[in-house]
């Protein structure tokens, strides 16, 4: 007999954070599947003894969902490039509260991606795969720079005001306004082109890894590797990402309400999803493969916030294939 199962979950406000270069469509660290009752249940002591920032509703392949702020996440991997050294990932996240957009694009970013950024009082911030490395420019002496932590990675700034971070992994080369523009690893230099802001080329040494084309508004059209395989992009007239055409001829589709939230989306398998939002931007029901409908409620109280989650019973793991690999 099916039943319906209520699930109450307590959530402290703190932030939450995302470490963008390294979002990908396999599990982020302390989410669990809701399915069957005992992983339901062990879902449930984790948010209240763990405090884990999101829970799967359907799978790791249909996304996830953000448990204190009922935001919807859908990462996906469009392309997996091998190079020499390395393994190029491009990605791209959906995220319902839009606060995710990634230096690769609207939403896109790839697993090389690094940044430098200078601050106040002279602190540059490196970011290499998620991990942040603090430094500090002395003013009396701006070709010192001294690590804010305990490290084995290193920065020198040229006297054309760019900067070199040194650590294990390889050798980074920023532009003074903190634009990557090499890599070095293990004898193989990465560079990466850009037109404006925008990435146009990564190559590894004098072979072209992967091409990216933009439209006037900045939004990525098409993604070529180093095989031919192509990604096209087409976008509604808001913005919002519409069509993916994948280089194995499959498509995925996505429809926005008319307060920008994703209302539903038909994946490249033939399933299809649906989305329901409250005017605050909450998920307040989901209606998908293996899962009949799955509904959201959230209550605020003073320094917590409790999310309830109604699940039907008889629930079946959809059949899912990963089309990211080449």
């Amino acid at each position: 007999m099916p039943f319906e199962r209520i699930v109450y979950v307590l959530f402290l406000l703190i932030p939450s954070l995302f470490i963008a270069p390294r979002v990908s469509a396999q599990s982020p660290r302390n989410v669990y599947e809701w399915t069957p009752e005992k992983v339901l249940q062990r879902a449930w002591l984790a948010e209240r003894d763990e405090l884990a920032a999101n829970v799967y509703v359907h799978s790791p392949e249909r996304g996830y969902v953000q448990t204190g702020r009922g935001n919807y996440c859908l990462p996906v991997t469009d392309l997996v490039i091998n190079a020499t050294t390395t393994e190029l990932r491009i990605e791209r996240l959906y995220t319902s509260d839009s606060r995710f957009r990634g230096r690769f694009g609207l939403g896109w970013h790839s697993s090389l991606d690094a940044s430098l950024s200078v601050g106040r009082n002279n602190i540059v911030e490196v970011n290499i795969g998620g991990i942040p490395y603090r430094f500090q420019i002395d003013p009396a002496n701006p070709t010192l720079i001294k690590p804010l932590q305990t490290s084995t990675a290193s920065l020198t700034k040229a006297a054309d005001g760019s900067f070199l971070f040194t650590a294990p992994e390889g050798i980074w080369d920023f532009t003074a306004s903190g634009q990557l523009r090499t890599w070095q690893k293990q004898g193989t230099i990465f560079s990466f082109s850009y037109q404006g802001n925008q990435l146009t080329q990564i190559r590894a040494g004098d072979k072209v890894l992967l091409e990216v084309t933009t439209n006037p508004q900045g939004q990525i059209t098409q993604l070529t590797d180093d095989t031919s395989r192509t990604q096209q992009y087409q976008y509604d007239s808001d913005g919002h990402l519409q069509q993916v055409k994948n280089y194995d001829r499959t498509s995925e589709v996505y429809q926005f309400d008319t307060a920008g939230h994703l209302s539903e989306i038909r994946f490249r398998n033939g399933s299809k999803m649906t989305m329901a939002w409250d005017s605050q931007g909450h998920l307040l029901e989901m209606k998908g493969p293996g899962l009949k409908r799955s509904a959201f409620a959230f209550r605020q109280t003073k320094g917590s916030r409790e999310m309830i989650v109604t699940l039907p019973g008889e629930i079946e793991a959809p059949q899912i294939n990963d089309f990211s690999q080449p």
